[in-house]
């Protein structure tokens, strides 16, 4: 089970004053430090997966608006936070990394139809040599995943929210994941509600306590900020 390998690292190993997350040299960077990756995916104007976390531009290049008005040739000419990295195309990433790197692939918001959305990332990852699975916070793309992808391993982000985590988790399973990923908040209740066979993820682990709550429940953590020796419990906690 691909959550038991290692931690991953939240849009690759970024830093503000270094890689740009989602970028190829973040996702490269976090396979030599030997932990796994964490990225974002949705689909151009003419459905090209696409790596990229935000549903506009605005925050991470000098354009504006969706990216999924835009093709993959316009986004190919957009660098990412004054870098000289580009908006990658899923099946470039996978191609970049080496064989049997862990990736949990994030499906975004689409316009499009789900099965068409599923079909692209397919198509995108058909012969690549990493080991990834899917997941996503939208239940449709979830239930689709079902039916479309019954033979990768799929996974459901269980959303935070006021309400409590075992209704949200419940809401969650209807799409009969593989794994579920929770935010670091939900980790211990989620592992009383779920049992101790159930794979977990905990997202987004920025602090060492965080860390700590993560190894407690014998989740897999989703981390930014730390260190990866930190994350995967290599350095004292």
């Amino acid at each position: 089970m691909i959550l038991g390998q290692t931690a991953f690292a939240h849009r690759g190993l970024w830093a503000p004053d270094g890689a740009p997350e989602n970028s190829i040299a973040a996702f490269q960077a976090a396979a030599t430090a030997g932990v796994g990756i964490e990225l974002d995916v949705q689909l151009t104007k003419d459905g090209v997966p696409v790596v990229f976390h935000d549903p506009a531009l605005e925050r991470m290049t000098d354009a504006t608006g969706p990216v999924w008005e835009r093709t993959a040739e316009d986004l190919a000419t957009l660098t990412l936070a004054g870098t000289s990295e580009r908006i990658p195309p899923l099946s470039e990433v996978a191609r970049a990394l080496p064989a049997g790197t862990p990736v949990l692939v994030e499906l975004k918001a689409s316009p499009v139809d789900p099965n068409e959305y599923l079909r692209a990332i397919d198509l995108a990852l058909f012969a690549s040599r990493i080991d990834f699975a899917v997941m996503s916070f939208i239940q449709s793309l979830n239930q689709a995943t079902a039916a479309l992808m019954a033979g990768r391993v799929r996974g459901t982000l269980v959303p935070p929210g006021d309400t409590e985590a075992r209704t949200r988790i419940s809401t969650a399973s209807t799409a009969s994941p593989d794994y579920f990923a929770v935010n670091h908040v939900d980790i211990g209740s989620a592992r009383t509600v779920l049992g101790d066979d159930t794979p977990l993820a905990a997202w987004t682990v920025d602090t060492l306590e965080a860390v700590e709550a993560a190894h407690a429940a014998n989740a897999a953590v989703i981390f930014e900020h730390v260190t990866p020796d930190l994350a995967l419990g290599r350095s004292a906690l």
